[in-house]
């Protein structure tokens, strides 16, 4: 139930918000790789797959706070301004 909420706003936060909102701060930077499955792109895998089914995860609240967090960065941009912006811009500006 809580894998998909996380895994979607990971994949917001590390595609959208990352790339361009320069003063983007993650709500925690771990999330860059405990929620990517399959992105080889985006840096080092984690260093042994088979041992990553036995890390512990995010509890369903601190999900929520995840969602909540990335939701209120996107927010705080009208989503025309941000997608209008070159990479790497600021929207607070």
């Amino acid at each position: 139930m809580k894998w998909h909420p996380a895994h979607t706003t990971w994949f917001f936060e590390t595609f959208v918000l990352r790339p361009f909102l320069a003063d983007y701060q993650p709500f925690r930077g771990e999330f860059r790789w405990l929620f990517n499955s399959y992105y080889n792109s985006l840096g080092e895998e984690f260093p042994e797959k088979h041992l990553r089914a036995s890390l512990s995860r995010p509890s369903l609240a601190e999900i929520i706070a995840f969602r909540t967090y990335v939701s209120k960065q996107w927010n705080g941009c009208s989503q025309v301004t941000l997608m209008t912006r070159r990479r790497g811009a600021s929207c607070r500006a």
